[in-house]
């Protein structure tokens, strides 16, 4: 014994499971190692060609993630006993930061491709004039770092700009007010060519023409249009707001629209369009000029042509020929009016000279009156009646419309007072009226007998004989004669 210690061959104990256990462990701890550095140098190749395909303004913060999470792994393979939950996740979370930066710097780096692509080519002005150089400063500066990115503002002031916001490089539609230019573009309302004359249907003397308003003609409104937009400041905000209007389909069928309405032979007519005359060709050479016959092509679409009341003119030659037709019928009456005028004047002639009085203007129950007393004077017929002394005007004014307007012949009194009027036998039926109705008829009838005989008989007033209103009627009439005093 050594030292307090047994020693010597007879003290040496086999421990082979200890030694088999000690073994397995040493290796599995080595077999960790070995599988900790296999995935660091997965993770270094990842790295390496991730690295390549990042916007070179994120290396750094992937270099520091990597960096992070790939001693954080060493760590975790150097410790005894393994890592903990914690410590497992805290490494997922590291790996998943790292990745997730790759990922996006990756996308931005496409999408600044494309839209610098986009900026290049742009020929229409959509993109602003700033647009690239936002763009360079985007793909310079580190994804994490877009929210801190700001320019300087006309007040010579930070603004800050989202790099990430597409609209953001847009060109920015100004307050541009183009309503002075379609008013004079679209003109005021005007008369167009009319159609062709026809008869009216209800007076032959006239014609009756169609009248029509309506605006510029859509080339007037692209002639009036073109130059005041074209070369102005407004060019550029008039251009896009009307191709935002009208995308391509919408202005395909704008066009086909407008097509079919300056085909029309009438609507071609009243604005006195000729074969040929259309907008310009030179329209499709240049975006403003695209931008102007699309606006002309709506103007024509929405303002649609409007028929006014229709015109009545004279027709001259068919007032011409109702002149002399005129003169013939009036020749022809001639006769007529003069036998009127006999037969009213005879019939006066033979009145006495109360009935006269009555007939200018005396009182009536007075000229009734005369005629009772001169009946009573004659002789009474059978029934105790009298007949009276008539002018054949009174007669007239008894005339039985229902009989076909036969005249009575004569007219008795009745000792009650009511008068008979007999006519010629099976034409005018006897009728027997009162003393009211008499007067009645005396008061129509012989007191305008003045005023007949002034009278003149005139055509019917038809369109065959009305007298035109330019012709004066009076070059034709008769004089009025007045009766000679008694």
């Amino acid at each position: 014994m050594a030292n307090g210690r047994p020693y010597g061959n007879d003290f040496l104990v086999d421990t082979p499971a200890l030694d088999r256990l000690h073994q397995n462990l040493y290796l599995e701890q080595k077999n960790r190692e070995l599988q900790r550095q296999r995935e660091v140098a997965a993770l270094d190749d990842e790295y390496s060609r991730n690295v390549s395909q990042i916007k070179d303004a994120d290396v750094d913060d992937l270099t520091k993630a990597y960096s992070d999470y790939k001693q954080s792994t060493q760590q975790a393979m150097k410790q005894k006993g393994g890592t903990s939950p914690q410590q497992q996740l805290e490494l997922l979370r590291k790996k998943a930061a790292m990745y997730k930066l790759i990922q996006e710097s990756k996308a931005e780096k496409e999408n600044i491709a494309l839209l610098g692509k986009a900026i290049r080519s742009d020929a229409k002005g959509i993109y602003d004039e700033k647009a690239a150089a936002r763009l360079a400063a985007r793909l310079k500066t580190p994804t994490s770092k877009y929210g801190t990115y700001a320019e300087i503002g006309a007040d010579g002031k930070p603004v800050p700009v989202d790099l990430r916001d597409e609209n953001g490089y847009l060109y920015k539609l100004g307050v541009s007010d183009f309503s002075k230019d379609f008013e004079a573009a679209r003109g005021k309302d005007r008369d167009l060519t009319p159609d062709d004359k026809v008869a009216d249907p209800k007076d032959p003397l006239n014609f009756v023409v169609k009248q029509y308003k309506g605006k510029n003609s859509p080339i007037e409104f692209y002639n009036t249009l073109l130059p005041r937009i074209a070369g102005s400041k407004e060019q550029k905000d008039f251009v896009l707001r009307t191709e935002l209007e009208y995308p391509p389909e919408k202005a395909a069928a704008l066009e086909a629209r407008y097509k079919q309405l300056t085909s029309d032979p009438s609507y071609r007519k009243r604005y006195g369009l000729k074969d040929g005359d259309e907008i310009p060709l030179s329209s499709y050479d240049s975006p403003v000029a695209r931008a102007v016959r699309l606006k002309a092509m709506e103007h024509a679409v929405n303002s649609p042509i409007i028929e006014k009341v229709e015109k009545i003119v004279p027709n001259k030659s068919a007032l011409m020929d109702r002149t002399e037709n005129f003169k013939k019928v009036m020749q022809a009456q001639g006769f007529e009016n003069a036998k009127v005028i006999a037969a009213i004047r005879n019939s006066y002639s033979n009145m006495n000279y109360e009935n006269r009085r009555a007939a200018v203007g005396g009182d009536v129950d007075a000229f009734i009156d005369d005629q009772k007393a001169n009946a009573n004077e004659g002789n009474w017929i059978t029934g105790d009646e009298r007949t009276l002394k008539v002018s054949p005007i009174i007669l007239e004014s008894f005339k039985d419309a229902n009989s076909g307007g036969y005249t009575p012949t004569e007219i008795r009194l009745m000792p009650d007072g009511n008068y008979k009027l007999v006519g010629e036998q099976g034409k005018f039926p006897t009728q027997v009226i009162t003393p009211a109705e008499y007067k009645a008829g005396i008061v129509n009838k012989v007191l305008n007998t003045t005023t007949k005989i002034n009278q003149v008989k005139q055509p019917s007033n038809t369109p065959e004989t009305r007298l035109p209103k330019d012709i004066k009627q009076t070059k034709m009439q008769p004089k009025a004669t007045k009766p000679k005093p008694y």
